[in-house]
């Protein structure tokens, strides 16, 4: 599974399960998630990503100042390799938290970052979503997390037509 070492966090109500590389135990999206009424939370040494949400979900989390650094040392591609090579039914992402004011430190220039992210999206096939701040980031793993497992127990897109008018959505 990816985890050694697992610091558990007891759980007596039905939770979404999310799975903390012990490095990322100060970040802004455990404090968010410690918060968060429906998780629980377990720590432990991840060897692929920072984040394991359910079963079936990794997200490597990156603040867009740690992604210059990680493009240059070559981690990124590291790290977007491990994920895209995940065995059995896990999937991987990238989660870029920050705004854009947040790379206005790094030295990299534009064209070099988005060549990095072209590479990571297109040719690893890792899908990059992208978050505010770490509570944002905390949610974007729960909705993914369940979304999955609605997903796995056979729920599939509705293409049915939005009812007009607020009555009949009420209706519906």
């Amino acid at each position: 599974s990816g985890a050694e070492e697992a610091r558990y966090m007891s759980c007596d109500r039905p939770t979404t399960r999310v799975l903390v590389d012990h490095r990322e135990a100060h970040s802004a999206a455990v404090a968010a998630l410690e918060g968060m009424a429906d998780v629980c939370i377990e720590f432990a040494h991840l060897s692929v990503g920072d984040y394991q949400a359910g079963n079936a979900l990794l997200f490597e989390r990156k603040t867009l100042a740690d992604l210059a650094v990680s493009i240059q040392d070559g981690r990124l591609f590291r790290q977007a390799r491990a994920l895209a090579t995940l065995p059995g039914p896990k999937r991987g992402a990238i989660i870029l938290e920050g705004t854009a004011g947040d790379m206005s430190e790094s030295a990299m220039r534009r064209e070099s970052i988005q060549g990095a992210l072209i590479t990571v999206t297109l040719f690893f096939g890792i899908p990059l979503l992208r978050s505010m701040n770490g509570e944002e980031t905390a949610r974007l793993m729960l909705y993914a997390a369940r979304q999955a497992q609605w997903f796995q127990s056979g729920g599939r897109p509705r293409h049915a037509k939005r009812p007009k008018g607020k009555r009949k959505a009420q209706l519906a």
